[in-house]
């Protein structure tokens, strides 16, 4: 059936690039996804991917009471798979994905709430994997970003700095990540 579908959609989209082509493609996948859900229990890990694509697909259609309704199902999914006490990457990687996408809405309120679910998911993935796994670079660097967007040169140059230290121990000194980091860095350096 979804086979089907994709097909006959397919077609009409090739060459239909305006930007009612891109919300129709985007209420598509809201329908695909509608349709995954309906064929997986809601508290399955599955489940809780499937709401990360409607999570996103929602940030791109500037609806953020539906993106973060689909962010809390998303937990509620891996929680009932994972266990209540959320000990899982999954849980953390979910917070850091709703932490950029909220913040991206702009405003204090947003970019608070984005603060926080980044603190949160880097608090979580560093007791899961350790103080020192390489993903913590990646979360770093999100919280950068989001305190650059605040204003916050300060912080945002001390989650880059960390980030660059985290990459610096496990992939090396002469990553591309680090030089990515470097760039970053120089940027709010010139900004002072």
């Amino acid at each position: 059936l979804m086979a089907n579908k994709v097909e006959a959609h397919d077609r009409i989209y090739v060459h239909d690039t305006n930007r009612a082509s891109s919300t129709r493609m985007l209420q598509e996948g809201l329908e695909y996804t509608k349709l995954a859900l309906s064929s997986v229990p809601h508290t399955h890990a599955v489940a809780s991917r499937i709401y990360e694509t409607r999570m996103k697909i929602y940030n791109d259609l500037n609806d953020i009471h539906l993106m973060t309704v689909s962010f809390g199902m998303a937990i509620k999914a891996a929680l009932s798979h994972y266990g209540d006490i959320g000990h899982h990457p999954l849980i953390s990687e979910l917070h850091c994905m709703y932490g950029s996408l909220v913040a991206e809405h702009g405003g204090q309120k947003n970019i608070n709430l984005g603060i926080k679910n980044l603190e949160k998911s880097r608090k979580l993935a560093s007791r899961i994997m350790g103080a020192k796994h390489p993903i913590l670079s990646t979360y770093a660097s999100e919280l950068a970003r989001v305190y650059l967007m605040s204003g916050d040169t300060r912080a945002a140059l001390e989650h880059y700095q960390q980030a660059l230290l985290l990459i610096q121990s496990s992939v090396g000194l002469h990553s591309l990540e680090a030089s990515n980091l470097y760039y970053e860095m120089a940027k709010i350096k010139q900004m002072h």
